[in-house]
């Protein structure tokens, strides 16, 4: 409410002056997908001193602690936000998100608030039109989805947003390498999902063990077609195409895997769907020998 103003001078900042708010977990998604094309630090997660100062007596009553710059070390919390629908957002993960606003999925039973929030205002908006109801947005979203077609048009993201379609495959990478994090233009989603069980033979003469060693082989998507894609190659998305399609509900209850790693840590989880009822991307339970990997496959368009 600090960037807000009282402009006809009544000593209060009534609903109609509201220009700057908090937003709800979706426009930090926008402004994750379109990253690329705007100043940084947006969702900066590599420069402890954009954040809060670590001997805030705030910040220690609260259990959150000043960020070192090591995401799992406990402070992973400074890194984070928190929207005005209530949810949790995880820009090192890349866009996930939960409804329980004090996980901690560095583990351990402490509670970490997101400290993070960042403000936006509409433009070109009528601003009457704006209500309390979250699915009363006036603003559209940047993309579109055309169901019957099970196209992703990107449509009002340009420039170092998007990438030149490709006819291959997108190998293993983490979400520090932003180049292959983007998306194309448009984009078609298989019609189903494709699964591998790790360790088992394909064409008679090749196994993986591993995910990477699978995804950097285009396992399971290399032997996916439809009648009319003309042989095109189709591949595992990766973490933006995939957060899309959570979004679009085109992934139910069934873990299901992207190209792209975390870009912290281990560096060994991949961004998936969570299968347990907790509305966020989730990134462990990355399968063995004998485990399913499940991609639901997408091919670029243009």
């Amino acid at each position: 409410m600090s960037r807000n103003r009282d402009l006809d001078g009544d000593g209060r900042i009534s609903p109609d002056e509201v220009r700057w708010y908090l937003p709800a977990e979706g426009k930090y998604e926008r402004i994750m997908l379109g990253r690329n094309s705007l100043a940084t630090p947006i969702f900066s997660v590599s420069n402890g001193l954009y954040y809060t100062n670590p001997n805030d007596e705030v910040a220690v009553e609260n259990n959150n602690w000043g960020y070192d710059g090591s995401i799992g070390s406990g402070n992973d919390n400074q890194v984070q936000f928190i929207s005005s629908d209530h949810m949790k957002f995880f820009p090192e993960e890349g866009g996930s998100y939960n409804r329980n606003v004090y996980v901690h999925w560095a583990g351990g039973s402490g509670m970490r608030y997101p400290w993070n929030i960042r403000c936006v205002r509409n433009l070109g908006v009528n601003l009457a039109a704006v209500t309390q109801d979250p699915g009363d947005d006036p603003v559209e979203k940047a993309y579109s989805y055309d169901a019957s077609r099970r196209v992703f048009d990107m449509t009002h993201y340009y420039g170092n947003s998007l990438r030149a379609a490709i006819d291959t495959y997108i190998e293993v990478h983490t979400l520090l390498e932003l180049d292959k994090n983007k998306t194309p233009k448009k984009l078609k989603v298989s019609r189903t999902s494709c699964s591998y069980v790790l360790g088992d033979l394909v064409n008679g003469n090749q196994r993986y063990n591993t995910v990477d060693a699978a995804l950097n082989a285009n396992v399971p998507c290399a032997d996916y077609h439809e009648d009319d894609d003309g042989g095109a190659t189709w591949r595992t998305p990766n973490q933006r195409e995939l957060m899309m399609m959570l979004n679009e509900k085109l992934i139910g209850g069934e873990l299901t895997f992207s190209c792209t790693k975390e870009g912290y840590g281990s560096g060994g989880r991949f961004a998936c769907s969570e299968v347990r009822g907790i509305m966020y991307m989730n990134s462990d339970r990355v399968p063995a020998v004998g485990g399913i990997l499940r991609v639901r496959c997408v091919r670029d368009l243009e």
